[in-house]
């Protein structure tokens, strides 16, 4: 078994490691997202008005 004080250490490193990947995650797929967007607009603004 486990001392409680180094398995509640584990836990939060464990969360911080997952907190910060999943953050890095979301900051691609905004840039992706983001990136989509701009070429939305540019492609409708270029586009023929009909």
């Amino acid at each position: 078994m486990y001392v409680h004080d180094s398995k509640k250490q584990t836990s939060l490193n464990l969360k911080g490691v997952l907190g910060f990947q999943m953050g890095l995650k979301l900051q691609e797929n905004q840039t992706i997202w983001r990136t989509g967007l701009i070429t939305d607009i540019v492609k409708s603004k270029s586009a023929p008005i009909n």
